[in-house]
């Protein structure tokens, strides 16, 4: 959880292959639990869905992302352009990085072949969350600090004075130089 809050962005992955609903305690600390800019962890996060390549069928497919999408939707914990949907194991087939193409052909025959850049939209996402959405969040948390700033100099301006010398021109107050020179520290 500290781990959490002290991100700039949450990539939060879920397997569509397991059971894809979100629990109470998921939705608790995701919802509630806010950073030091007052941001839920809700807001910084991205969700990728992984392992499409798993379903038997593109109904199985869709059925599956719909009841993960409208969980996310229905507690607020998603915003609809942090939601990705792919395979990884399909990812690291079409770089090379592991041999074979079996996730690849499963994302062809699910007619999701667009999910195969999936990992690259969500980087593109995350740098694009870091460089802009963060960026506000930061500027919104700056400009509430300067205007209490300015609210606490506006009040102490009208009850206090800083006294930076004090000199001849105060023998008004202190009648005698003698008077200002025990007073000054």
């Amino acid at each position: 959880k500290e781990s959490m809050i002290n991100a700039d962005a949450i990539i939060f992955i879920v397997s569509i292959a397991d059971k894809a609903n979100l629990n109470d305690t998921q939705v608790d600390i995701l919802s509630t639990v806010q950073d030091s800019y007052g941001q839920t962890l809700a807001e910084k996060m991205l969700v990728f869905v992984n392992k499409i390549d798993k379903q038997d069928s593109q109904k199985d497919l869709e059925r599956a992302i719909s009841v993960l999408k409208n969980e996310l939707i229905k507690y607020k914990l998603i915003h609809k352009k942090n939601f990705f949907c792919g395979s990884a194991k399909a990812y690291l087939e079409k770089l090379g990085e592991i041999e074979g193409d079996i996730a690849s052909k499963k994302l062809e025959a699910l007619n999701e072949i667009d999910k195969l850049n999936a990992i690259d939209d969500l980087y593109e996402r995350l740098k694009e969350f870091c460089e802009i959405d963060r960026f506000k969040i930061i500027n919104t948390v700056l400009n509430k600090l300067f205007a209490d700033i300015k609210e606490i100099v506006e009040f102490l301006e009208n009850e206090y004075a800083i006294l930076g010398k004090v000199g001849a021109q105060h023998i008004e107050y202190f009648e005698t130089l003698d008077n200002i020179k025990k007073t000054k520290p």
